[in-house]
């Protein structure tokens, strides 16, 4: 499981970084074609647009698993014993439950979109929705896996 977890962390994070990439090429050569060539891409924003919104759902799960995520760390540094283990309980549920939520959500936004057509891309709105389910069952996931590294970890005595 730990070497599924971190194959899973590790395709999130390059997808991520070439997305941040493709997403950086493209709005400089729009700006170089419309200011150099007087030539607009009519194609770029809204693609650029789309890797935005991908690049904000596969950073999600990423950054909760490389511990990126506004957290209670100062309490739970100040923290011992039972009630440690009670707030990382609290929050692995919550962000489990936030997870489901997105995934629903997502799931139901991407039927939504299946007779959709994007204005100057022409590909079906549901393939730039699909990202979104999948994050939100990454993150569930990333929320139970790191709950139970976590566990493990105080109930052996290194925290």
């Amino acid at each position: 499981m730990q070497s599924f977890e971190n194959a899973l962390y590790k395709f999130l994070s390059y997808a991520c970084a070439f997305l941040i990439l493709a997403m950086t090429l493209l709005i400089f050569w729009q700006v170089v074609a419309r200011y150099v060539m007087n030539d607009s891409l009519t194609w770029s924003e809204e693609i650029g647009r789309y890797m935005f919104v991908w690049i904000t759902f596969v950073g999600l799960p990423a950054a909760l698993k490389a511990g990126a995520h506004v957290a209670i760390d100062l309490l739970l540094k100040k923290t011992h014993g039972a009630f440690h283990m009670t707030i990382l309980t609290v929050n692995a549920i919550a962000t489990c439950f936030i997870g489901i939520v997105i995934c629903y959500s997502g799931i139901r936004l991407t039927v939504l979109g299946v007779g959709q057509i994007s204005s100057a891309l022409q590909i079906p709105m549901q393939y730039v929705y699909a990202i979104i389910p999948l994050s939100g069952l990454c993150l569930a996931f990333f929320a139970v896996t790191d709950y139970f590294h976590e566990r493990s970890r105080l109930l052996k005595g290194d925290l």
